[in-house]
């Protein structure tokens, strides 16, 4: 079975509110894995051994982020296209707020 229809047959089962709360909670679980993430490559902890752990870390927990947001948006039908329009919105308005014209 492809992973997309897993992803379907999962967020079927659990509706749209155990979704949202997956969500939430792993929403909240990627911010303090990226806060360590970043304390780590600011040299904030002293053992320079772990940096593999803190990057596979930091890629479960965005997987886990992204299946919940795949769930939310088959719930809801939410066209991609759309999603892919406000995303270029957001990254129009980023190079616009660091004047980032001339690098691109």
């Amino acid at each position: 079975m492809r992973l997309e229809d897993k992803i379907w047959k999962l967020a079927n089962y659990l509706g749209e509110r155990k979704v949202g709360q997956q969500l939430t909670e792993e929403m909240a679980e990627l911010i303090v894995c990226a806060s360590k993430f970043i304390r780590f490559h600011s040299g904030e902890f002293k053992d320079f051994t772990d940096r593999e752990k803190y990057e596979n870390n930091l890629i479960e927990e965005i997987s886990h982020v992204e299946i919940c947001l795949e769930m939310l948006k088959m719930i809801h039908r939410i066209d991609e296209d759309k999603i892919n329009e406000e995303k270029q919105k957001k990254i129009d308005r980023l190079i616009k707020a660091y004047n980032m014209h001339n690098l691109l």
